[in-house]
């Protein structure tokens, strides 16, 4: 039996690739201690070093955008 594989490219599926964390309503604390982390994530270069460790390539847009 023939299985799909999956090809990871260079080529980018979405024009940008931003990462997101949902948070219901109600929670400010919770909302500001993720958008703090996702800040120091992106701008430390550990997501971009994810990023070329599991995909092989360097991310094609920044990781690291203008809030």
């Amino acid at each position: 039996m023939d299985l799909p594989s999956l090809k990871v490219t260079k080529a980018s599926v979405v024009p940008l690739e931003y990462n997101a964390i949902g948070v219901g309503q109600g929670y400010p604390d919770w909302l500001q201690w993720i958008n703090t982390w996702l800040r120091e994530f992106n701008t430390s270069g550990q997501n971009a070093a994810l990023y070329k460790k599991w995909f092989g390539v360097k991310p094609v847009y920044p990781l690291a955008p203008s809030y």
